[in-house]
């Protein structure tokens, strides 16, 4: 799977602003990808290293009765040396 497909979209909202502070960024992914993939595509992508991926499993709501499942990664970076 590529980068690009596993990162769907960063969350915005004012608990993911509150993170950043904390190094921490959210995104969400394809509910197909694992932790090491989104820890993959985040470093390809952002030119970053990953510290720590915790990844959960979300219920957006679509319409009035079905759920679609995708998940959200909360990503810990840590910065680059040199």
């Amino acid at each position: 799977m590529d980068a690009r497909q596993i990162i769907v979209r960063p969350v915005v909202s004012e608990k993911s602003y509150a993170l950043i502070g904390e190094g921490k960024y959210t995104f969400r992914v394809d509910d197909r990808a694992h932790k090491t993939q989104i820890a993959a595509a985040v470093e390809e992508i952002f030119d970053v290293g990953v510290a720590e991926v915790g990844a959960i499993a979300v219920a957006d709501v679509i319409g009035a009765a079905s759920l679609a499942i995708s998940e959200k990664a909360l990503e810990t970076l840590k910065a680059r040396l040199g």
